[in-house]
């Protein structure tokens, strides 16, 4: 697999490509619900899909968001009002499509048909807001839900994995419908340039900031915090007169208060490690419930600081003053927790929490993963998609401790009086041979269970490759230096397990795998060290000067990206030349790909239809491996790699290309991007500063199957690049994948 820093530091430092592919990568229906859920197999379980008919606000373009929001701005504002909305919907209307785009928000799908039943409930009294709002899930675990001022409300997976009724989902709803009917994003919008266009002198010095700059933090903190009570108090307006329990509106705090941790409470023990290819006592892990690590802290006045610039108040103070509106209010006791149905509210948070497990891999949360899929087990009872689960969270823990990359303190529950967070501790006294046994151990369990699985045959040889390259003596049961201390590995504790992995039937198969990927690598470190051979310097040379000849027949594009910046301009990111030169990339590349005879399946947005929704699934899938693999610092198999090998069968086509156009106009030397990317340039564009482009167009292509990068190739301009060039280069970069070397 490739290791995606280490590429783009190589091949892109120092261009505006780095800065844009980062923000392309990360920025990167209706549906009969089954009452009996027969259509949910959990045994097997697979990741929520969009289901139906592609909603309109997946297939508006921006300028077509942009000019609706504008046409919908009611009354009279002044002409710096208008012109600060006009900014608003400027941003907002690219970043949705982006959110859209991104294959984390789905349509149709079970859990998106019951928040939508709620709403119905919620509002059956009022059918006009009813039909201005829409809701759609976050593939997120991160529990938070937010509004769009144009009606789209998201809520995560996160947070509905952690509610504990249907009447806390409504109440949620509730304030995120408040959200929108007060339009707080923009009155927000619009106060924060109010405060940053003036002068604040008030005296406050936090944490090396500016007594201005903490000022204004504050200020826009302050009157984000007086939204969130706003949202509460009309949220339990809309709220109290349904027939939900009342009551939920406290009880909902209680939940919030609690997101940071997991949805439940599971202390470690060695047991749910244990399998029949490895037993290991207690007293191998690190066992302390209390351990906490030592960081700075901060004192009372500088924390009082800290917490005063919070967007939101505290869970705490929000339930006080819930439990005062009721008590005005005379709620003695509660109505329903459920009123469209508890069976649908029991399914629908169950699939939240198996929806975790994935999400967090993708993340490259492997300990998080690890820690979710064992409280799933003791929950729900075990299952193939669990075992998988944790075997993939084990085999991400190992290739991470093999580069030193360990994780386990990266997270923030330390700091908490919680028990469950001794998990992530409890490997910590684990070496990184022994994690990587630890991995082994557990796929060659799920290799016997599960022979046909193509995860665990790529990922033992993946493992067998570290424990060759990194542990080369291991096997051999020889006393070797390691870190500070000796290390017998005939005595270690996991030599045992060692020895009933080597006597697998198919360990030796599995091996010669590995000895190729190790060969490989040695090659590939050689190479770095030594420099490139003479073939391989032509070879490199000819892709340069002559392109690229790979004889390939069919690839798959996954939505070509245009974008036209002018960082002389207030607004840089032009969007109207951006949106319709996106729709023109399009035409260009069809017609092209049939000039060159090469056929291309497009997953390209832009030209999706309502009847599209099988592609957006497709084009989340193939996101979700992009975004793994750029949090990745390792070489290793993607934890939805059975996914991928799905699609490349579907497609007939392994090749999965994207391409990417940054059409820039400079002011001066050394113009810093609004995303905060230091461009150098040369120093003739100050001379030329009022037609000087820095435009470039890049073509990455890989095989998914190996992860291999088979294509990239780059054009740098310093004019822009218009249709006519845009037609030329594509046509190049196509051509140069279908061409045979002669």
């Amino acid at each position: 697999m490739t290791n995606y820093r280490f590429f783009y530091k190589k091949y892109f430092s120092n261009t505006i490509f780095v800065s844009i592919l980062l923000i392309y990568f990360i920025t990167i229906t209706n549906y009969s619900y089954s009452q009996n859920n027969s259509t949910l197999n959990f045994e097997n379980y697979e990741s929520l899909k969009s289901k139906g008919s592609v909603p309109k606000d997946f297939l508006l373009s921006v300028s077509e968001r942009y000019v609706s929001k504008n046409a919908a701005i009611e009354g009279e504002v002044d002409k710096k009002t208008a012109k600060t909305i006009d900014q608003f919907n400027f941003q907002s209307s690219f970043s949705l499509k982006q959110l859209l785009w991104s294959g984390n928000v789905i349509f149709g799908d079970e859990v998106s048909q019951y928040l939508n039943e709620i709403a119905s409930e919620l509002l059956k009294n009022d059918e006009e807001l009813r039909n201005k709002v829409r809701f759609y899930v976050v593939k997120s675990p991160v529990p938070n839900a937010f509004a769009n001022p144009d009606g789209a409300i998201f809520i995560n997976l996160g947070l509905v994995a952690r509610a504990e009724s249907e009447s806390q989902l409504a109440y949620i709803l509730a304030h995120e419908i408040t959200h929108y009917v007060k339009q707080h994003s923009i009155n927000q919008f619009l106060f924060k340039e109010e405060v940053n266009s003036k002068k604040n002198k008030k005296a406050f010095r936090f944490d090396n900031k500016s007594e201005e700059l903490y000022a204004k933090r504050l200020a826009q903190s302050n009157y984000s915090k007086e939204h969130e009570v706003e949202a509460d108090a009309y949220g339990w307006e809309l709220f109290k007169n349904t027939k939900y329990d009342l009551l939920a509106a406290a009880k909902t705090f209680d939940m919030l208060q609690n997101t940071r941790q997991p949805f439940d409470t599971l202390v470690f023990e060695s047991k749910f490690l244990n399998n029949s290819y490895i037993q290991l006592p207690d007293s191998t892990y690190y066992m302390d419930t209390v351990h906490i690590v030592e960081r700075e802290k901060l004192d009372s006045a500088e924390m009082e600081a800290l917490m005063a610039l919070s967007t939101h108040p505290s869970a705490a103070e929000r339930k006080k003053l819930a439990i005062q509106r009721m008590q005005e209010n005379g709620v003695v006791n509660g109505g329903k927790e459920y009123i469209v149905s508890k069976e649908k509210f029991e399914t629908v948070q169950k699939i939240a929490r198996f929806e975790l497990c994935q999400l967090y891999l993708s993340d490259a949360k492997y300990i998080d993963a690890l820690y979710h899929t064992l409280l799933l087990q003791e929950q729900y009872g075990d299952s193939k998609y669990i075992q998988i689960s944790l075997t993939k969270a084990l085999y991400g823990i190992a290739k991470y401790d093999n580069v030193k990359a360990r994780i386990y303190l990266d997270q923030l529950y330390s700091r908490m009086d919680w028990q469950g967070r001794n998990w992530y501790f409890a490997l910590e006294e684990l070496d990184d041979y022994q994690l990587t046994v630890l991995a082994l151990a557990h796929c060659f369990e799920m290799l016997d269970k599960y022979p046909s699985e193509a995860y665990l045959k790529n990922a033992i040889p993946s493992l067998l490759m570290d424990i060759k390259l990194y542990y080369s003596d291991f096997s051999k049961g020889k006393t070797v230096g390691k870190k500070k201390n000796q290390i017998n590995y005939a005595e270690d504790l996991m030599y045992p397990a060692w020895q009933k992995i080597q006597a697998h039937a198919e360990f030796e198969e599995l091996r010669k795998q590995g000895d190729r990927l190790y060969l490989g690598h040695k090659k590939a470190e050689n190479r770095r060290e030594e420099g490139m051979s003479d073939v391989e310097m032509k070879r490199l040379s000819d892709n340069i000067t002559k392109g690229y000849a790979l004889g390939i027949n069919k690839i798959v594009m996954v939505n070509p990206f245009y974008i036209r910046l002018d960082v002389r301009k207030d607004q840089p990111l032009d969007i109207f030349t951006s949106d319709s030169m996106q729709t023109v990339f399009h035409q260009e590349l069809k017609q092209n790909s049939k000039a060159v005879k090469l056929g291309i399946v497009s997953l390209n947005p832009v030209a999706f239809g309502e009847n599209d929704a099988e592609k957006f699934n497709d084009l989340a899938i193939i996101n979700s491996w992009y975004k793994e693999m750029g949090e990745s610092n390792v070489n290793m198999i993607a934890s939805n790699y059975d996914a991928l090998q799905a699609l490349s069968k579907k497609y007939g086509t392994p090749y999965f290309t994207r391409m990417i156009v940054i059409d820039k106009k400079m002011k001066f030397q050394g113009q810093i991007l609004p995303i905060g990317i230091f461009i150098p340039v040369l120093p003739y564009v100050i001379y030329k500063a009022a037609t000087a482009h820095d435009s470039m167009f890049i073509t990455i292509m890989h095989d998914v199957n190996t992860g291999e990068v088979k294509m990239i190739q780059g054009n740098k301009s310093n004019k822009s690049i218009k249709k006519k060039k845009l037609s030329e280069i594509t046509r190049s970069h196509l051509y140069q994948i279908k061409r045979k070397r002669r």
